[in-house]
Parts: structure tokens; sequence; C-alpha cells
């Protein structure tokens, strides 16, 4: 079993152009690390969309 956590990336009128995502093996993910991956895949699309102009 896998999970997958992903976030979009917007070009600059805001629209979806593409998404950022991290997924491994649930054995290897533990409940406790999940909000803490959750913020860094946000944070990081954040800031590629920024870069992008969106």
């Amino acid at each position: 079993m896998y999970l997958a956590i992903a976030a979009p990336i917007f070009d600059p009128q805001q629209n979806i152009m593409a998404s950022l995502s991290v997924a491994g093996p649930v054995h290897r993910l533990n409940e406790d690390d999940i909000p803490a991956l959750i913020d860094q895949v946000k944070n990081a699309a954040s800031r590629i969309s920024v870069k992008l102009g969106g």
C-alpha cells in the first residue's frame, strides 16, 4: 500500500498548470510525519507557483 501527498502549481492566471507530489510505501511513512509532509509539499508547490508568476 502506498501513500501520496500532492499540491497544485498555479500559473499567473491562477489556473492549475501542474502538481507536485511525494509518494511512498506506508510502511516507510509514520502517521506523525504526514502533517509535516503535507506542509512541505504545499510550501514547495507555492514557491514554484510564485516563481512562475502564479
